[in-house]
């Protein structure tokens, strides 16, 4: 008798811990675990019966629950469902997110999580959902659009050769040319220099003229100008969207979807751009994901474009510790690089140069461009290749006569600047004729 209602008690309370335990997350977990199993090389067929129905039910709780109850909340509220899982051996990891204009599309995310997770055999290492309130708290987005923001908060941040041009383009004198968070302010300190009515309209405003202001000037990935006219004077206004792109993401109501996974040997970061698409969904191809998002969402654009996938792995590194918080030594790449023999110390200082994304010379484009942009889509491989090739020669740098003396963010930016390499070959040799013409 004392055995079976001991037996009754254990069931009871099993139920009632079943009951309560918060399901949402177990679902999340469960998703992970098995994609961990599936790309380890087992699981396969329980991840064709089990995936899927773990996908939808978490699409579910995500759209039904979740969704309304985090973005609604007008205080900062982060809601983490996979904590971020460290990784201690060399992977692929990017981060990608739902942007606030497809998150009432649950059909949208269950495509999206069961082509990585089941079809292309990605794991997934974190996942979480935070409201406006939260990521302009932490100005995330500010952060994640890194160069499109410096620019728009000052064009003159470009430098003047970037600056000439685009003046030359338009045929307006360099003080024109105004970034679009502070067009507003800079057009009216020259209307006042020339006595005249000075405008009274919002960087918003900007922002919704940018479609009928003409046909865009591209200096550089991301950085667009285009022309404005106000009393009678012609303005080059750069990345005039931009006020409205951050608008996306912090009005209240709004919110995104984030992940991290790491992808599978045989589905490199270029294939996974390609899977996404265009950034415009209207040119994007057929059966890409803002291709499918497009015919959901027909208002979709090429700022609310559904999702946003990490462009490369150096930028990816970026994204995981910005928007996914993760620490730098618990991510893939440093794994990585790590077993090149750099040091961990070394391996941080110089990594964390690289991910302020300065400029470079490349060699075979003949001209400078962004350490994110030269690195985009290359396997990681070539990306690993590049650093180590990079940390090699940069010591070497500092320890001659040249360099000595010299911090790291000196030496690497020397280095960048002016020693002509391609990112997918060797820059040793280049530096050793340069450090040895300087000895």
């Amino acid at each position: 008798m004392k055995h079976i209602l001991s037996c009754l008690l254990w069931v009871c309370f099993s139920w009632f811990a079943f009951t309560l335990s918060p399901k949402s997350v177990s679902i999340y977990e469960q998703m992970a675990d098995l994609s961990e199993q599936v790309q380890g090389g087992a699981a396969v067929i329980a991840s064709d019966e089990q995936m899927p129905s773990l996908i939808d039910m978490a699409a579910n709780d995500i759209y039904t629950n979740l969704i309304p109850s985090v973005t609604a909340d007008s205080s900062p509220r982060e809601e983490i469902l996979v904590p971020n899982r460290p990784q201690t051996t060399p992977g692929r990891e990017v981060t990608l997110f739902f942007k606030a204009n497809s998150l009432a599309f649950p059909e949208f995310y269950k495509l999206i999580m069961k082509t990585l997770l089941k079809d292309k055999k990605t794991v997934l290492t974190g996942m979480k959902i935070m409201n406006a309130a939260h990521l302009k708290q932490k100005g995330m987005m500010e952060r994640h659009y890194g160069v499109i923001n410096n620019v728009a908060q000052n064009a003159r941040w470009m430098g003047d050769e970037k600056l000439k041009g685009i003046a030359d383009h338009f045929n307006v004198p360099s003080d024109h040319v105004v970034g679009g968070l502070e067009a507003v302010t800079r057009i009216n300190e020259i209307l006042r220099r020339k006595s005249k009515p000075e405008i009274s309209i919002t960087d918003i405003e900007i922002a919704r003229m940018w479609s009928k202001a003409g046909k865009p000037f591209k200096t550089m990935p991301g950085i667009y100008s285009k022309p404005y006219t106000f009393e009678g004077e012609t303005f080059a206004v750069v990345d005039g969207f931009y006020a409205a792109q951050l608008n996306t993401f912090y009005t209240q109501g709004c919110g995104i979807l984030a992940f991290s996974v790491r992808l599978s040997p045989d589905f490199e970061v270029k294939a996974l751009r390609d899977l996404i698409g265009a950034n415009d969904p209207t040119q994007a191809k057929e059966g890409t994901f803002r291709n499918v998002f497009l015919g959901m969402n027909s208002a979709a654009n090429v700022l609310e474009n559904g999702i946003h996938g990490s462009a490369g792995y150096l930028e990816g590194l970026r994204e995981l510790m910005n928007i996914m918080g993760f620490d730098l030594k618990d991510t893939g790449l440093f794994a990585a690089l790590r077993e090149k023999g750099h040091s961990e110390q070394e391996l941080e200082e110089i990594l964390k140069i690289l991910l302020e994304n300065p400029e470079m010379f490349h060699s075979r484009k003949q001209k400078m461009e962004r350490v994110f942009d030269c690195t985009e889509e290359l396997p990681l491989d070539e990306v690993v290749k590049w650093i180590d090739d990079l940390i090699v020669t940069s010591t070497l740098f500092k320890e001659s006569r040249y360099g000595s003396g010299m911090s790291w963010q000196e030496v690497i930016h020397n280095v960048l600047s002016h020693i002509p390499f391609d990112t997918a070959g060797s820059i040793r040799q280049a530096v050793a004729r340069f450090v040895e013409g300087s000895a």
